[in-house]
């Protein structure tokens, strides 16, 4: 079974003309991580199984 995916919420976003955004909701897939967002540039492509 796989790890549940990150959920939280995004804010601090702003517009084109500098207005600030309502904050979303967000959810992340697992691969979504920095040591694998490295390593796909590094050599080891992400596997989206």
């Amino acid at each position: 079974m796989g790890k549940p995916l990150f959920k939280g919420t995004l804010n601090g976003l702003v517009d084109e003309d500098g207005e600030e955004l309502e904050d979303k909701k967000i959810t992340l897939p697992v691969w979504f991580r920095p040591e694998l967002i490295d390593g796909h540039f590094n050599g080891k492509p992400i596997a989206l199984d």
